[in-house]
């Protein structure tokens, strides 16, 4: 008995107890934010049930605070906040994090572990702190809310070490300018020693997301940002996505307003960071309420047996493109590699050894790293794409793998790949670009040509045109020899910003497309061309969530040219039964994920807030929105309160209409 308690206290050790994350039990968080007033339930309710068992609610609470007031304004009480919308996720038997910063500026003071620590042991479904935007907003002075960057690098190593303690896992995630590398994964673990160790004790429980909100450097933050899960100080890996980055590259080159954000940008890059680069931890989208389409709008109040009932709706973008390319993730088409795959794909690693200099020294890779590589022409004229240049970060060619730039190697698996350049030799190795180029290219067989982006992960294919509004180019095709088909070859021709999964199989090939956006109207022609085809081939098309298609087929018999044209908007499944007379090795079938571990049951009380109930004979809701907060109103949870008036007051729970008082398992109480 006493050797299966130790056994037991083992695993434990070292694994993540609550809700254990992997490629195949992927962990997408969704934000329930005050910036659109939330009502938690009412967002809950708005995940498709097929989804809602791989999701993680993260409650945003974003920070805004009034240094001559002394009181933070958005929300007034975070804590308070997260404990009635964290109760309302454990009624609803979700899981959640709480994310109490934006950049430096903190609801909860990094020495504060009690607040911390409580909510480990008060909600089964609670997975762990999550912070975002860790470049900006530090050592601000006469601000209570700023933080100092070395208390909240201390603060990261105090919760690696009570995630690990409680089954949960840190949340990181970076994006950065050339003025914040100390300030990322590198820097933080570099001025913090016990943050690096914490992380090489419990890389299960530390998170670092590639996040795209700054509109440069897109290059270095992906490689500083990866490199924990590619050198092992990191288990699991993922993306924290927003327009942001985008439209203000677009904006700074071609001028605000000029360029509408199309949902489309997102797509080819969060399946590569998720079917390439294995990320298992999809983050958002962030900025839910803005641009019409991200996340969730709130739409006009119902009457409900005559109470006012406030209602939301998810955003096209939030349907049609992450809802429904996660289902490609639960469905098997869209697999996320595990580490040991994305790591054996990994030829060439940097190894930060530099502790002296700048700032870049130190901290980053260096400017001309991915010339000639994967770095995109730059097409304005404006720059040479290097650092606050680096305007883009769709990549020219997916031959060759992302390039970790880390601080050391610290598993057997990191430290078998080949080729491990110290920064500090960098020149010793590489004397000149033609010199790396050669390396890489000896390292990285070639695995398509043409100008589509084409990454492989064994019969996988990522996909996607890699030109945004600055190129005068639109479309981009790609010639690919193909590896598991029996046929020759396939030939990819996309239009502007398309984006596909591709899976081979000896006899078929199965294909995702997606091109959604909401910025137009016009659909976009996608040409499927495979060479090599001993007889006549026959598709399936299958329109997914709000798309529009028009396939149009040609069968070229004499040489064995099959072409599929598919003329659509938004996202489509093709499937095309076709074979040759090659020999090749085969794939295994796309396999759906299993439903991940779910919360423990709890019987907490449930806290609904007044503002989020419905209501009538009310002077109104009032809501702390845009940091605004009366003079005069200081003691409230949450967003808000309800203004009484002179008549009599009534409101009631929205879940109250749903079922009978008897019906509710767990006590409820009020509050705002």
């Amino acid at each position: 008995m006493i050797g299966v308690l130790m056994a037991l206290m083992t695993l434990a050790a070292t694994a993540q107890q609550r809700r254990p994350i992997d490629n195949e039990h992927p962990l997408w968080l969704i934000h329930v934010d005050v910036w659109f007033a939330a009502d938690p339930q009412k967002i809950i309710d708005l995940i498709p049930e097929d989804v809602r068992p791989y999701v993680c609610m993260n409650l945003s609470m974003s920070c805004a605070y009034d240094k001559e007031k002394n009181i933070y304004t958005r929300p007034r009480s975070a804590v308070r906040t997260y404990k009635s919308w964290g109760s309302v996720c454990q009624k609803n038997g979700v899981w959640f994090t709480c994310q109490p910063a934006s950049g430096g500026h903190t609801h909860i003071q990094d020495g504060d572990l009690e607040t911390f620590e409580y909510f480990f042991k008060r909600y089964p479904n609670f997975l762990g702190w999550n912070y975002a935007e860790q470049f900006w907003g530090f050592d601000e002075p006469g601000d209570k809310s700023s933080s100092k960057q070395s208390s909240r690098w201390a603060l990261f190593a105090n919760l690696v070490e009570m995630s690990h303690k409680y089954g949960g896992f840190l949340t990181v995630s970076f994006c950065g300018n050339i003025w914040s590398h100390p300030l990322n994964p590198i820097g933080e673990m570099k001025r913090e020693p016990k943050l690096l160790e914490a992380c090489k004790k419990y890389p299960e429980s530390i998170l670092w997301l590639y996040k795209y909100t700054t509109s440069s450097c897109f290059y270095n933050n992906e490689s500083v940002t990866i490199a924990p899960f590619i050198s092992g100080l990191a288990k699991n890996y993922g993306v924290r996505y927003d327009y942001c980055g985008w439209e203000g590259a677009m904006s700074d080159l071609k001028g605000s307003g000029k360029c509408k954000y199309p949902g489309a940008a997102g797509i080819g890059t969060v399946m590569e960071q998720t079917g390439i680069n294995g990320g298992a931890v999809w983050d958002g989208p962030e900025l839910t309420w803005t641009n019409g389409g991200e996340g969730f709008t709130e739409t006009n109040a119902k009457i409900v047996d005559g109470y006012s009932r406030r209602n939301w709706a998810p955003a096209p973008h939030f349907k049609a493109i992450w809802t429904d390319m996660f289902r490609k993730v639960i469905d098997g088409t869209l697999r996320v590699p595990t580490r040991k795959e994305v790591v054996d794909r990994t030829k060439v690693v940097v190894v930060n050894d530099v502790n002296t200099g700048s700032d870049e020294d130190k901290y980053a890779a260096w400017g001309n790293l991915y010339d000639k590589l994967y770095k995109q022409d730059d097409p304005m004229n404006k720059g040479n794409g290097q650092w606050m240049e680096n305007y883009c970060y769709f990549k020219k060619t997916g031959r060759y793998a992302t390039i970790p730039v880390t601080l050391e190697l610290y598993d057997d698996l990191a430290k078998s790949i080949p080729v491990q350049v110290q920064k500090s030799k960098r020149t010793q190795q590489w004397s000149n670009l033609q010199k790396k180029v050669d390396e890489f290219n000896e390292q990285y067989p070639e695995i398509s040509t043409g100008d589509l982006f084409v990454a492989r992960m064994g019969n996988q294919l990522v996909t996607y045109t890699p030109y945004s509004y600055l190129n005068k180019k639109t479309t981009a095709e790609g010639r690919i020899p193909l590896a598991y088909n029996t046929c020759d070859s396939l030939i990819l021709n996309y239009g502007k910003l398309s984006s596909g999964v591709v899976r081979e199989y000896n006899d078929h090939i199965d294909f995702y497309l997606n091109n959604f956006r909401t910025d137009t109207t016009t659909t976009v022609i996608d040409v499927i061309t495979i060479k090599g085809v001993s007889s006549a081939p026959s598709y399936t098309l299958t329109l997914r969530e709000s798309a529009t298609a028009e396939p149009t087929e040609a069968w070229d018999a004499e040489n064995g040219v099959y072409t599929l044209s598919v003329d659509h908007l938004g996202p489509v499944d093709v499937t095309i039964q076709c074979a040759g007379t090659n020999s090749r090795p085969a794939a295994g079938v796309a396999q759906p994920l299993a439903i991940p571990q779910q919360p423990a049951e709890s019987h907490l009380p449930i806290v609904i807030e007044a503002e989020n109930m419905d209501y009538k004979s009310v002077s109104g809701i009032c809501f702390t929105t845009n940091g605004k907060v009366p003079d005069d109103v200081n003691e409230f949870a949450a967003l808000g309160y309800v203004s009484f008036s002179t008549s009599p007051v009534r409101w009631r729970p929205s879940s109250m209409a749903k079922r009978s008082p008897s019906t509710s398992r767990k006590p409820a109480r009020t509050t705002g």
